[in-house]
């Protein structure tokens, strides 16, 4: 019960935050749609996205990436991010209210929600603080390189999962073992799914955080911890048809 009213209180947080930082954008969620700009490709992903998961086209890759944006070009689909996890937001929400305005808005809201909740759980893993995590949320959420960006690249607010990546990250290289080789791969998933330039950014920033946990492993001998790393990593397998 307390830890529910502590995630209680501080998603309640963070929605306040979000509609301070954000002024006038919530009172106008239902009106507010630039005919312009990356904004209305991502409305135009989330349209095509959620009437493929109605039909069944998005198990159909040749089907699937075969979409209109970007016409006559073949498989433009794969010409920009996919955003398969964001469209699983939107969707019910465009199904319940039937207004595109409204889902997409209340998306991009979300994003800074689920931002400050996820690196606010990473901070407090870390640093056993509660103000000091609250800061730390914060700037991650709200640093001038996300808002500048509000609300034409939903891409790039999609950022929500980056920071549990890494505490996953962490764990697993930490302790080598199933539960957290399950969490770890599956998290990487939902980036990948979420924003492809997340998931490039990962795939680069990884191997610098695996390094000093294989340099000491190295150095003590531990081969028991390779062979663990090696054989927890073919969890990875099970998510590989998800992402393909």
């Amino acid at each position: 019960m307390k830890n529910f009213k502590s995630i209680l209180l501080l998603s309640l947080l963070g929605i306040i935050l979000t509609v301070i930082f954000t002024w006038p954008f919530a009172v106008n969620l239902k009106d507010y749609f630039p005919d312009h700009g990356d904004y209305t490709i991502h409305a135009s992903i989330f349209l095509y996205n959620q009437d493929s998961l109605k039909t069944g086209r998005i198990f159909n890759q040749e089907e699937y990436f075969n979409g209109y944006m970007f016409y006559p070009l073949p498989y433009t689909l794969a010409y920009a991010n996919n955003s398969v996890i964001p469209s699983l937001i939107f969707a019910p929400l465009y199904w319940l209210t039937g207004s595109l305005p409204l889902s997409i808005n209340f998306y991009t809201l979300l994003t800074f929600v689920f931002s400050f909740l996820a690196s606010f759980y990473v901070f407090k893993y870390f640093v056993k603080n509660t103000w000091a995590s609250l800061i730390g949320a914060f700037v991650f959420t709200f640093n001038p390189a996300s808002m500048v960006r509000f609300p034409q690249h939903l891409d790039i607010l999609g950022k929500y999962f980056l920071p549990l990546l890494f505490l996953f990250a962490y764990k697993f290289l930490g302790k080598p073992n199933l539960k957290f080789a399950f969490w770890f791969f599956l998290i990487f998933t939902l980036n990948a799914l979420t924003t492809t330039y997340y998931m490039i950014a990962s795939l680069v920033m990884l191997p610098l955080c695996f390094l000093p946990f294989l340099v000491v492993n190295l150095f003590k001998k531990n081969w028991l911890y390779f062979v663990d790393l090696v054989k927890f990593s073919f969890v990875f397998l099970v998510f590989v048809p998800i992402i393909l």
